[in-house]
């Protein structure tokens, strides 16, 4: 297994995705790639097409091999990639995030995260529009994921362990890691949580410790911590959706928890 090493800088931004890169050559294969969809070589297997024949080999190791030969020596987690390690050992194990934010108090482990936190919530740009709907995202892989799932409506990735499918082998990893293995690996500093992806870890500071309250509802005065909070009220309150209904009494409720703890406590006595 490979080891951890110290290397450049990412310094040389994209100016319209956010990605970091440690030198203007990669920044410009990543333009003319992802962005003008110059693609040489083709994936015998997927739909992918890379610029380099290097980058060919690399994804069809990584992705379709299933290889992943760096190891982190803290918590045994495998990566296709060395890069990928020593992100992970950084802003997990070490608790890195020297990328402040200049318009609020977030922090980053990569610059090219905190690009991507500037574009998406300050910004608010949305420059990956879907050609079905008129939806827009911020990120080229939250536009893909969207026409898999809704336009597309492909599940390939199935997870061997049970019968959830998904659309992307990152999400499947996910799956695999929090639901199966029981991975928290992202753990808070200021209380016992932990989480199994950082995003869920950020959402708990912020909401539970810093007390933020970012999601407001533009039909009262009520603001929560969590956007699927904030869209659970508004069903419930200002639409008055009932969508879960007893099969036993024929009652109805805007939320599951409430059906369950329903059935429980009336029927189940």
């Amino acid at each position: 297994m490979a080891k951890v090493h110290s290397g450049e800088a990412k310094r040389f931004g994209c100016p319209l995705c956010g990605s970091a890169f440690t030198n203007a050559g990669e920044l410009n294969r990543h333009v003319r790639c992802v962005h003008n969809k110059e693609r040489r070589y083709p994936c015998p297997q997927c739909e992918v097409a890379l610029e380099k024949p290097g980058s060919l080999e690399l994804h069809i190791k990584v992705v379709h091999e299933k290889k992943k030969d760096h190891r982190c020596e803290l918590c045994g987690k495998d990566f296709g990639q060395q890069g990928n390690l020593k992100t992970h050992v950084e802003t997990v194990h070490q608790k890195k995030r020297d990328h402040k934010c200049g318009m609020c108090d977030s922090t980053f482990g990569e610059v090219g995260t905190l690009r991507r936190h500037v574009i998406s919530v300050h910004e608010k740009r949305r420059d990956h529009k879907c050609e079905n709907c008129p939806l827009a995202f911020s990120y080229l892989g939250h536009l893909q994921s969207h026409v898999k799932r809704v336009h597309e409506q492909k599940r390939d990735q199935k997870c061997h362990l049970c019968d959830s499918a998904f659309c992307q082998a990152g999400e499947l990893k996910s799956h695999v890691e929090i639901v199966h293995e029981g991975r928290r690996d992202h753990k808070c500093d200021h209380c016992a949580s932990a989480f199994g992806l950082r995003s869920g870890l950020n959402i708990h500071v912020r909401t539970v410790h810093e007390k933020r309250r970012d999601h407001k509802c533009d039909q009262c005065a009520l603001a929560f911590g969590w956007s699927s909070d904030l869209k659970k009220h508004v069903k419930a309150v200002h639409e008055k959706r009932r969508d879960y209904k007893c099969e036993i009494c024929g009652s109805a409720f805007s939320q599951s928890g409430n059906l369950r703890s329903h059935v429980s406590r009336v029927h189940d006595k």
